[in-house]
C-alpha cells in the first residue's frame, strides 16, 4: 500500500530573485540511520536551501479513506511558493500510459504558451491515480484552487499538483481543502527541507538536491518505479534554454 507514483520533477524559476548561498549537495542518497542522524538532518536543511523569492511550508491532516473507512490515515501537504507568477517552468514526467492525475494536469499546464505558475503543491499518502467521475484531475484542481486562495496567489496564477502514495485511493478533498488553509502560517524562506520530508512515503530519509543553473530557480522531485521519463517545458523555458545555448 506504499507505492510511490509521483514520477515527476517540476522546476520553477524566478529571473528577478537573487540566489541564496548554496549548501553542499548530499553525496549519497543512503545513510546509516543508526549513526549521526542530527548531522544528516542538518545536511538536508542545507541541501534544501531556497533561492530568494521562494517560500515553503507543510501542513498535515487525518482522514478515513473511502476505500478503507475503518482505517484512519495521516497525510502531509507541502507547498513551494514563488513571490510572483512565472512562465519559466519545466517538468520531467513519466512516459507510462497509466499515470496519475497530477501528471496529466502538469503536462497540460506546461503545454500552455505562457503558463503563470506560482506554486507547487505536493501530498503524500495517496497518488491520485483513481479513474472515475469527479475523481483525478477535478480533485487536484479543487485542492489547488483552495491552496491558491489560502496562499493569496496572484489572480490567474497556477498551482502545479504532485501526489505520491497509494494507487487506487481517492483524494480526501474536503479534508485537504480545510488543511491547506493553515499553509500560510507554516511558510519559511530559508529551506524546503520540511517539504522534502513531507513527501516521503516508504523512504527512510529525505534526500533533496539542488544545482546552480543559468536561471535562478528551485525544483522538487519524487522517485518512481520506472526510469522512463519525458521532459516538458514551457515556452519561456524553451526560449531561455535556446538563448543560453546561443550565448555559449
Amino acid at each position: 500500500m506504499g507505492v510511490t507514483v509521483l514520477q515527476t520533477l517540476v522546476c520553477i524559476a524566478a529571473s528577478t530573485s537573487a540566489l541564496a548561498p548554496v549548501g553542499p549537495l548530499l553525496r549519497c542518497a543512503v545513510r546509516d540511520t543508526a549513526r549521526d542522524e542530527a548531522a544528516w538532518d542538518a545536511a538536508v536543511e542545507r541541501a534544501a536551501t531556497l533561492p530568494a523569492g521562494f517560500r515553503a511550508g507543510v501542513t498535515s491532516l487525518r482522514f478515513r479513506p473511502r476505500e478503507l473507512p475503518s482505517t484512519e490515515a495521516c497525510m502531509n501537504v507541502g507547498a513551494i511558493v514563488l513571490e510572483a507568477p512565472t512562465d519559466c517552468v519545466a517538468g520531467v514526467y513519466t512516459r507510462n500510459r497509466l499515470c496519475g492525475a497530477p501528471v496529466s494536469a502538469g503536462r497540460a499546464l506546461l503545454a500552455e504558451a505562457a503558463p503563470r505558475v506560482q506554486a507547487i503543491l505536493v501530498n503524500n499518502k495517496i497518488s491520485n491515480v483513481r479513474p472515475g467521475p469527479g475523481l483525478g484531475e477535478p480533485c487536484a484542481a479543487a485542492v489547488g484552487a483552495a491552496a491558491a486562495r489560502a496562499l493569496g496567489l496572484a489572480d490567474g496564477a497556477s498551482v502545479v499538483p504532485a501526489s505520491t502514495g497509494v494507487i487506487g485511493w481517492a483524494l480526501p478533498v474536503d479534508a485537504m481543502v480545510a488543511a491547506v488553509a493553515d499553509l500560510p502560517e507554516t511558510l519559511r524562506a530559508d529551506s524546503a527541507a520540511d517539504v522534502a520530508r513531507a513527501m516521503m512515503t516508504t523512504d527512510r530519509s529525505a534526500t533533496p538536491r539542488r544545482r546552480l543553473a543559468a536561471r535562478r530557480g528551485f525544483g522538487i522531485a519524487g522517485r518512481a518505479g520506472t526510469p522512463r521519463r519525458r521532459a516538458s517545458t514551457s515556452g519561456a523555458a524553451r526560449r531561455s534554454r535556446a538563448s543560453s545555448r546561443a550565448r555559449a
